[in-house]
């Protein structure tokens, strides 16, 4: 498990990112101790739904889709 805020740290992005993932169920994450973790296996998942998102400018709903 990866805390979600050292993720968002790494890649540059805010938490509420990852709680907008999770809203559109696009992502499964663990909550512990009121601190959100990430499975290691969405990581992949969850970089290319960031590379979607944040470098061509798709919109959460156009990821989606994909």
């Amino acid at each position: 498990m990866v805390p979600a805020s050292e993720f968002c740290i790494h890649h540059n992005i805010e938490l509420s990112f990852i709680h907008s993932l999770r809203e559109y169920d696009m992502i499964q994450t663990v909550v512990k101790e009121e601190r959100i973790y990430l499975p290691v296996s969405e990581l992949p998942r969850l970089e290319k739904i960031i590379r979607l998102h944040f470098d061509l400018d798709i919109n959460l709903e156009g990821v989606e889709t994909i």
